[in-house]
């Protein structure tokens, strides 16, 4: 009868999934550049939105970078290349995705990637164990810039990835390629790459890298071998060495301390040894280091290194004095280097501190001098006032022997209303840029 009847008494309705919006961000600037008299316009179109619960989608038409405050290199000596860090927005969204690489042997290196048209940049996870990203950045009717990764959890200890990294342009066509395994056992773990490049000039060739690594409680250990073809050449990556055989040991040893005036003591050693590979001379050296960090934050460094590269042999120094350790905001430093690189005797002195005079106002100031081939000096100051949560007022100035550059910018920005920016100067000229920009980004959503 109907009293036996089953039936539905407050039970909720599963929702219908809503699609994400699609966070919209058009932008154009005016401006006037004092020097040449010429008028400075612009406009594009920056779009973000959510594709499922775990992975991200960002575009770009004709993206902005020309004012945005490019990272500064020290004066530090290298035999090879340098790569200041990345601070254009666009790239660093996902950019744990897009790392094919570390340190000098990259992949892929956004800096490679000056100026584009449009740009897609999708990033996040696929399921519970596979992650993967895609970029890509056009310049119309020249080049297409390729970077696709993926990583697969195989189990609670074992991870298999892959990348492909390409320039096609014509003429100068460029694909890299990597896959990499790891695993880990206990305190152990170990790795091994490969990867390939083959550019439309160079033709194709290999590098590769195996490791193994200790983690224990106060202690770690690694071990690698490297080697790489001369002609390896990721044309959108930060490779700094080619055509040499090396291996690798380290050891670092930390102890953290119950009680007196000491916090924590580590100390630590590597040694390398590198050869053409044909069997000439490259590389060889060891390095020693030791940390006392006091209870008041205090941090003493001190380092040793000693080695020889071709023809060259080096020794260098180095003390250095923090306090207090990993403060960002006050903080004060000194570093001290002496020793012979390249055959010349090389000397640094850098200083440098973070202070916040009042509660919403952050500066900072950084000198180094630096006695090798030549002396070099340079200097950063930089200030921030936030005059509230979404308004602040901002500069930079940077002088390099003799060679000065600043700019002041204000910024409103952060809110769920229109952005507003009105920078003076040129924050990455060489030289002061009497230039006046203002920029305005109206954001609103697409909702289906």
């Amino acid at each position: 009868n109907a009293e036996d009847t089953p039936r539905m008494f407050q039970t909720p309705i599963p929702a219908r999934p809503a699609r994400a919006p699609i966070s919209l961000l058009p932008y154009g600037y005016a401006g006037f550049d004092f020097d040449s008299g010429k008028t400075l316009l612009n406009s594009g179109l920056d779009a973000k939105t959510q594709l499922g619960s775990s992975l991200t989608l960002i575009g770009t038409i004709l993206p902005d970078f020309r004012n945005i405050e490019n990272e500064v290199l020290s004066l530090d000596f290298s035999y090879f290349e340098r790569l200041a860090g990345e601070s254009r927005p666009f790239f660093q969204e996902g950019a744990g995705f897009l790392r094919v690489g570390g340190g000098g042997r990259r992949l892929f290196a956004s800096q490679r990637i000056a100026e584009f048209d449009y740009g897609l940049n999708a990033y996040g996870s696929l399921d519970d164990r596979t992650s993967g990203s895609l970029l890509a950045a056009v310049n119309q009717g020249d080049e297409l810039n390729l970077v696709a990764s993926a990583e697969r959890q195989l189990n609670g200890s074992a991870s298999l990835s892959a990348a492909y990294v390409g320039r096609i342009a014509r003429g100068r066509n460029n694909h890299a390629a990597r896959v990499q395994s790891s695993t880990r056992f206990g305190d152990w773990s170990a790795y091994g790459n490969l990867n390939m490049t083959q550019d439309q000039t160079q033709g194709t060739a290999l590098a590769g890298a195996a490791g193994l690594d200790y983690g224990g409680v106060g202690s770690r250990f690694g071990l690698d071998y490297t080697e790489v073809e001369a002609g390896f050449n990721p044309a959108l990556g930060f490779w700094s060495e080619r055509d040499f055989r090396r291996v690798n040991m380290g050891y670092n040893w930390e102890r953290p301390q119950p009680g007196g005036v000491l916090l924590e003591t580590e100390v630590g050693a590597s040694v390398d040894f590198a050869e053409r590979r044909n069997g000439d001379r490259y590389s060889k050296g060891f390095e020693v280091e030791g940390s006392l960090t006091f209870r008041n934050l205090a941090d003493l460094d001190v380092s040793y290194e000693q080695g020889a590269f071709e023809d060259d042999r080096n020794h260098l120094a180095r003390v250095n004095l923090e306090w207090p350790r990993g403060n960002p905001y006050r903080r004060w430093f000194v570093d001290y280097r002496r020793g012979s690189l390249a055959g010349r005797t090389f000397t640094a002195h850098q200083v440098g501190w973070s202070i916040r005079p009042w509660r919403r106002v952050q500066t900072g100031v950084s000198a180094q001098w630096v006695d090798h081939f030549e002396e070099s000096r340079q200097t950063i100051f930089s200030a921030n006032w936030d005059r509230g949560l979404y308004e602040s007022i901002g500069g930079r100035l940077i002088e390099r022997n003799g060679d000065i550059n600043w700019h002041l910018s204000w910024r409103r920005s952060g809110g769920l209303g229109a952005e507003y920016f009105v920078i003076f100067g040129d924050p990455n000229a060489r030289t002061f840029r009497p230039q006046l920009i203002l920029k305005a980004v109206v954001p609103f959503e697409l909702r289906f």
